[in-house]
């Protein structure tokens, strides 16, 4: 123990450790030098009222007011039962339990300093006679530091004030030792009722050393054998905790909610951020920040987090102040305040923000790795670090979290609608289930070919997207369909692994035209500009597994170097389960309360920050293999289906979600909410009636009408539950793919290719369901090669969408003309695809025997008439009905349609056998024969649609209404 006079050497030495943009100056540093690093730095703090005996933390948030410079503090002590982190330390050989019960802390920024004040008090117990017990607070001291970087490494004052002293006993954590003064005569006060004494210790500590942590334990020396006792916090037997904690120009933060979010009661403005993270099993976390103004070299900042203070349960929190004079992070660029906060200038590009975690490796602890920093699983925007670390023995990490989009809160997003005077009109109406069609595309793919003819990168980005709404709006679909925009794992050099994401939060950077930094921005943009021209967004989710490796080849980049345990699925070998189907992918599991909570307020926040109004949810991994682990647990489901901020998935709900193909739970989720599917027989239904496969009538019905057999009550198609597609994207083959190998296997005339495709197309457009069709589909776009009626000229492009394909008055733009009426007729004849195919009746091609629905010998032909009002139907009153006949046979087959009524005519509105613009012209066609025939060419659909006569209307001499190719 030495005086403070010699205390100034010591402190050099400690500070040579740290990196010198950390280090608070030592007592050599020009004023001038203390006040600019002042400025810097937030004295004002949070309330906090800590209750180590529960485990649990009491908050009160801040007020309006941006500066708060009182916080308390109250802890309960462990009564002597202290870790024996410090027993060796304090050369002590045994503890005498001090019996000390509250410890009640206060810090106060006042100028340029922080006054710390410290009360101990104990209870008071009287004896038979009413003689208080003798006072334990005598010869008490508290021996204390300051810690920023490292838990374990303290930093001492360069000057300490009168009455302190200097503690190098331990000379891997030097410490000062301050006295308690207790009250004259030991003097007895009553507090909440109760008898009790205390002793208290005042002192200053000077501004420009924040933001840091003030730690300190109990220490009560016998004046007889001079035995040293020591009393910590009392905590848990699971933290690894052994001091007190006061946070200095910083707050403890609250546990909720998890992630990076704001503490202002201001929605802008400067204020406090809060930064939550779930860790069961990391016994030391630091919180790493990184900021850089233009041109300059990054600044670092990392603060350790006591559990003492900084843990509740398994969440680890802290709040710093930013936006402030004197606070410790600036705002980003873009920053918008309001009246109340006048725009700053401000030349700093990005806040970024990571983690360090380490463990006990006999406890799981053996994946932690406390050298490189990982990203919050709930961060919002992921870009590369702005530079390396201070600390070389730090591992550069691939991605970091940025607060560009938390600190700003809503206004950086609107920034540039602002500056344009550009209303958005996000509401939109509703379509219902009869009137949708989905189209599906990839960001990436969509516009990157360079005949989308877009600025220097912008293709394929969201910005991409937005330039072409226009063409999406011309196709005539309502709902787009986004194929998975999580950011993406990365297992390899060159090698990506496809669906497998490394964040359920964050979009791709690299759907970003600047890079990276404004990929929340753009995509919000994206979403708000298909709204506003009445087009819904949904969204591809994988949610089963994540690409950090396994644990024989990890790349940790969050969950697995966080809390493995708590949300990776662990084998009865102890190593992480790998998904087979998935390179480099760990399978999550579903029935941990930590991975329900991720899922959840994943889809939460895809919701609520960028108003995507649905998902199609991939509970499982959809590669067929039986031995697969990854799907989600129906407890899963049933909380998505009772979530108030999904809205109740179902029926009218805000939120609609669709289970993707697979292998789906066996306890029904329908039971909690109304989950739609995706209908993965679809497309096999269709393809095996064109291809003449025995037997494949009665499927192709079933198809037509919904899967009736598959969805029904509640599930079934009226209730928008049914998602229909001739493909099963991205891992399947494209529409003119498919129609190529069928038409291979079936010798098909090339030419006849296109006739093929557009059938299909028909077929998927007046079947129950929601029909889904694929970017590219349009104009016959092939992954392997075209199609040779369309596009033969094309070079083969495995993936991107081909705009040269769309080009006017070429087979692309004919195509997309095809599909444009088709939407329009869907759009327009909603009620015959209402009834969940309860309006459908089936006969054969001569209108009266019934359809061999089994009958493997059958021919693949059908005819089916949906009728426009079951009521109608009863009261014989006349509808506008529709027919439909399906030819999938190489020959020319006449069906008897029957001529209409009175006042009636029947209109052509589809014809695949004819060219453009004839087979979606709306015409009006007269039947031949006295029972009214038409000739349907081979491998061809017809619709035709009853309709009102118009006055002018004269029938046509009565002719075969065929129409040679």
């Amino acid at each position: 123990m030495v005086s403070a006079t010699s205390t100034t050497r010591t402190f050099d030495i400690i500070c040579r450790r740290v990196s010198p943009t950390h280090i608070a100056p030592s007592s050599v540093t020009p004023a001038g030098a203390r006040e600019s690093l002042t400025a810097r730095r937030r004295r004002a703090l949070l309330t906090v009222f800590a209750n180590s005996t529960t485990g649990h933390l009491q908050f009160a948030r801040p007020s309006g007011n941006a500066r708060e410079p009182l916080a308390k503090y109250t802890f309960h002590t462990a009564d002597g039962r202290l870790a024996s982190d410090f027993a060796p330390r304090l050369g002590s050989h045994h503890h005498l339990p001090i019996r000390l019960k509250f410890v009640n802390a206060e810090t106060e920024a006042i100028n340029d300093e922080y006054r710390v004040k410290v009360e101990v008090a104990e209870h008071v117990n009287y004896d038979i006679i009413g003689k208080p017990n003798k006072s334990s607070l005598t010869h008490l001291s508290i021996h204390w530091g300051l810690h920023r970087e490292w838990l374990d490494e303290w930093l001492c004052l360069p000057d300490l004030p009168r009455g302190h002293e200097f503690d190098d006993v331990d000379s891997s954590r030097p410490a000062m030792r301050t006295s308690l003064a207790t009250r004259p005569g030991d003097e007895i006060f009553f507090r909440g009722g109760f008898p009790m004494r205390s002793a208290q210790a005042k002192f200053e500590i000077p501004a420009y050393f924040a933001p840091l942590e003030l730690d300190f334990v109990l220490v009560r020396k016998d004046p007889v054998t001079n035995i040293e006792s020591i009393d910590g916090p009392r905590t848990n037997n699971t933290r690894h905790a052994s001091t007190f904690a006061l946070p200095l120009g910083m707050a403890a933060g609250v546990p909720a909610p998890l992630g990076a979010s704001r503490l202002s009661p201001e929605r802008m403005g400067p204020g406090w951020v809060n930064f939550a993270l779930h860790s069961a099993t990391a016994t030391k976390v630091t919180l790493i920040l990184q900021w850089t103004n233009c041109g300059e070299a990054p600044e670092t900042l990392e603060l350790a987090l006591n559990p003492t203070t900084h843990r509740t349960g398994d969440i680890w929190h802290v709040a710093l102040p930013f936006g402030m004079q004197e606070s410790v992070l600036p705002v980003p660029v873009q920053g918008y305040f309001t009246d109340k906060y006048p725009m700053q200038t401000t030349t700093t590009t990005a806040v970024l923000y990571g983690y360090k975690c380490d463990g006990d490796t006999t406890q799981d602890g053996w994946r932690f790795h406390p050298a490189q920093v990982m990203f919050d699983p709930r961060a919002s925007l992921l870009v590369p670090p702005l530079g390396p670390f201070p600390d070389p023995n730090t591992i550069v990490p691939r991605y970091m979290g940025s607060l560009t989009d938390v600190l700003n809160d809503g206004a950086f997003q609107l920034a540039k609608y602002r500056a344009q005077d550009f209303v958005v009109t996000t509401a939109h109406v509703r379509q219902i289930p009869a009137q949708e069609v989905i189209y599906e595309l990839s960001v990436s793919d969509f516009t990157a070919h360079t005949s989308a003819y877009l600025p220097p990168g912008q293709a394929g980005t969201f910005a991409g997207v937005l330039s072409k709404v226009d063409y999406i709006v011309s196709t005539g679909v309502t709902t787009v369909l986004l194929q998975s925009v999580f950011t993406p794992g990365n297992m390899h050099i060159g090698v990506s692994s496809e669906g497998a994401p490394i964040s359920f939060f964050a979009p791709n950077p690299a759907y970003a035209k600047s890079g990276g930094s404004l990929a929340v921005h753009e995509l919000r943009e994206m979403v708000r500009g298909l709204h506003s021209h009445g087009i819904e967004v949904l969204m591809h989710t994988v949610l089963t597994y994540m690409g950090e490796g396994t644990d024989m080849d990890p790349n940790s980049a969050s969950l697995r170097g966080i809390d493995p345990v708590s949300y990776y699925k662990v084998g009865y070998s102890g190593v992480l389960e790998a998904n087979e189907c998935a390179l480099g992918a760990a399978v999550l599991d579903s029935k941990s309360t930590a991975t329900q909570g991720l899922i959840l307020d994943a889809l939460r926040h895809w919701r609520t920050a960028f108003g995507i109004d649905g998902f199609i949810l991939h509970s499982s991994c959809d590669c067929g293999d039986s031995a697969c682990q990854a799907s989600l647990h129906p407890v899963v489901l049933e909380s998505i289906a009772l979530d108030p901020v999904l809205g109740g998935v179902g029926k009218g709900a805000s939120v609609r979600v669709f289970l993707g193909p697979g292998r789906n739970p066996t306890l029904s989720p329908h039971h909690f909410g109304g989950f739609g599917e995706v209908n993965a027989s679809y497309g096999d239904g269709i393809a095996q009636f064109f291809e003449r496969i025995p037997g494949s009538v009665g499927a192709f019905m079933s198809c037509i009408c919904g899967s009736a057999n598959h969805f029904r009550k509640s599930r079934c198609t009226s209730q928008g539950h049914v998602l229909n597609t001739l493909t099963i994207s991205p891992k399947d083959m494209s529409l003119a793919d498919l129609v190529s190998e069928l038409g291979t296997r079936t010798k098909l005339e090339p030419r006849l290719s296109g006739v093929v495709l557009r059938s299909m197309l028909v077929c998927l457009f007046v079947s129950d369901g929601i029909p889904m069709i694929s970017s590219g589909d349009e104009y016959g776009h092939s992954s392997f090669g075209q199609v040779s009626s369309l596009s033969s000229s094309l070079e083969t492009e495995p993936t991107v969408f081909r705009w040269d394909a769309t080009a006017k008055y070429s087979e692309g733009a004919c195509m997309r003309s095809f599909i444009a009426a088709l939407c329009a007729f869907r759009h327009r004849r909603a009620d015959l695809f209402s009834a969940g195919g309860n309006n459908v009746s089936w006969s054969g091609l001569d209108g009266a025997t019934p359809n061999a629905w089994n009958d493997p010998l059958a021919p693949s032909v059908a005819m089916c008439r949906r009728t426009a009002s079951t009521l109608s139907r009863q009261l014989r009153t006349t509808t506008q009905d529709v027919v439909v006949i399906f030819n999938g046979s190489a020959e020319l087959v006449p069906a008897v349609v029957g001529h209409p009524p009175p006042g009636f005519v029947w209109v052509r509105v589809i014809d695949t056998s004819l060219v453009f613009p004839s087979d979606c012209a709306l015409t009006s066609v007269t039947l031949a024969g006295p029972r009214g025939t038409y000739l349907v060419a081979p491998h061809t659909v017809l619709v035709l649609e009853m309709a009102p006569s118009p006055l002018e209307h004269v029938n046509p001499t009565a002719d075969l209404a065929y129409v040679d190719r």
